[in-house]
């Protein structure tokens, strides 16, 4: 078996910010392979989160990647709010939101196809805290029209919006602005529930 040094340890530990004894474990175990020991660090944090599965993901960030009239808006959850504002688990936050926007096509929820892509990343990103990281949902506009984004209370809401004819940046702006103030529960009349409608009307009449 080859030696692990402190300097090998050191420099996995750079390379996936795991602790101190995991990287000098994973070492050990892949005989000083610099490659197979991240691999290693990879597969264990899957194993550790899927052994976490039932932990609740209560707080995490939304992030918005765009580029023309192209825009991916994203939501990862965490356990903690003291994970949430890592900056560190925010970088990662909005590096995914890019790489989605680069590796999908189309409209709509991209969920499935977003997990996918982020998933060996997510593992990893659980190595370094040690929290169970869940890629709730993310949702992708491809418009022939102009794209709308917002961002509010550091990641807490995003707001996509798409504009067809003419919309300077500043109206897509306060667009955004005002959608995230009202906070609607539904985007379109096509998504209200019959029984939501039914139970307006109710409490209307009444």
């Amino acid at each position: 078996m080859a030696a692990v040094t402190a300097q090998m340890v050191k420099e996995l530990r750079d390379k996936t910010d795991a602790g101190m004894m995991e990287c000098k474990k994973a070492l050990m175990e892949t005989n000083g392979d610099m490659q197979a020991a991240i691999e290693f660090l990879r597969k264990a944090g899957i194993a550790k989160s899927e052994k976490r599965a039932d932990r609740a993901t209560k707080e995490g960030k939304v992030y918005i990647a765009s580029e023309g009239n192209k825009a991916v808006m994203i939501e990862v959850l965490c356990e903690t709010d003291f994970v949430a504002g890592n900056e560190k688990f925010v970088e990662y936050v909005q590096k995914a939101a890019k790489n989605i926007l680069a590796n999908t096509t189309g409209n709509g929820d991209i969920t499935e196809a977003a997990q996918k892509i982020e998933a060996e990343d997510l593992a990893a990103l659980f190595t370094k805290f040690g929290e169970k990281m869940v890629l709730r949902r993310a949702l992708r506009f491809d418009s022939n029209d102009q794209v709308g984004t917002y961002i509010h209370g550091g990641g807490k809401v995003g707001v996509m919006v798409e504009v067809a004819g003419e919309c300077d940046a500043e109206l897509l702006k306060n667009l955004c602005l005002h959608i995230a103030a009202f906070n609607p529960v539904y985007i379109s009349q096509d998504d209200v529930p019959a029984e939501a409608i039914a139970k307006e009307k109710e409490i209307d009449s009444a």
